[in-house]
């Protein structure tokens, strides 16, 4: 090999460029390189007259060289592809976060905040960036945060855990506003690294439940302090009650839960020259809708 080693040294050189094809090009560039630089080497050999042993000789080594190439064609092709699948992947995931009406915050496993999605901060008046660094436990209604610290203390001791929450949050203004939304441990996701919250303002929806909450409280004290019998029936069921003022229990002797539980009690205390009519009223009152005195 010494001889052959001196007369084809040169030609050795020609496996640089077909491994900095393959690591620039992947497989599809050093495919074509190695078909032209064979093709080419073999060509030239053969026409300087070269020994017929010593150019199976360079032939072989062209093999070897040619195997490795595309094999770190091969594995830089595969590389490639994961790089633009992770960057498609990342590019759809920043698109879905960025035009997400729900906000989405990750904090540490200590509840920083260390990323803020564009919709975070605009939802509750504070600028990009600016709860970044700080515990979002410090912005929590004092109420609310010995639960909420429990719950994530809960979520960060399991992977994968999730939590569903509802709490008061400081806007920038000083003002409160209710926040519902679940936490995700993906501490142990190498991509993310944090606690994920995903939540959304639910401020007016819980003031109107509040206030038909209070509109139901008064209505009902109203109707309890009325010197008459009040009850709602359902419309296609007048039979069932769902509902009779306390005042039963001073007109007629039972209780509202004794009325309300016994579907047949209202039958029962109609007069026997009443009851037929009366029924029959009910379910005319029932096909009609409309209001009826009796």
């Amino acid at each position: 090999l010494p001889a052959f080693a001196e007369q084809f040294e040169l030609f050795y050189l020609i496996a640089l460029p077909l491994i900095w094809i393959a690591l620039d090009s992947g497989i599809s560039g050093v495919s074509i390189g190695n078909v032209v630089v064979n093709f080419g080497a073999t060509y030239t050999l053969l026409r300087l007259g070269t020994d017929p042993v010593r150019l199976g000789e360079f032939q072989l080594f062209l093999l070897v060289i040619s195997i490795t190439s595309l094999l770190i064609g091969v594995v830089r092709s595969e590389r490639t592809q994961a790089i633009q699948a992770l960057a498609e992947n990342e590019k759809r995931f920043r698109a879905l976060i960025e035009n997400s009406a729900d906000a989405i915050t990750l904090v540490d496993a200590n509840g920083v905040t260390v990323y803020d999605s564009p919709a975070a901060p605009g939802l509750l008046g504070y600028a990009p960036g600016e709860l970044i660094g700080l515990s979002a436990f410090e912005f929590v209604h004092p109420d609310d945060r010995p639960q909420t610290i429990e719950l994530f203390q809960k979520v960060v001791k399991t992977p994968g855990a999730h939590i569903n929450t509802l709490l008061r949050f400081r806007r920038k203004d000083n003002s409160w506003c209710w926040l519902e939304g679940v936490a995700v441990n993906l501490l142990n996701d190498p991509s993310v690294q944090a606690i994920v919250l995903n939540y959304r303002d639910v401020t007016e929806r819980i003031n109107a439940e509040e206030n038909l909450k209070n509109s139901e409280a008064r209505f009902r004290t109203l109707v309890e302090q009325l010197p008459t019998v009040v009850y709602i029936n359902p419309a296609n069921d007048p039979a069932h009650t769902l509902y009779v003022s306390p005042y039963i229990k001073i007109l007629l002797g039972y209780t509202a839960e004794e009325w309300t539980e016994d579907p047949n009690l209202l039958s029962k205390s109609l007069h026997p020259e009443d009851r037929e009519r009366v029924l029959a009223e009910a379910e005319q009152l029932k096909q009609s809708g409309k209001t009826h005195n009796s």
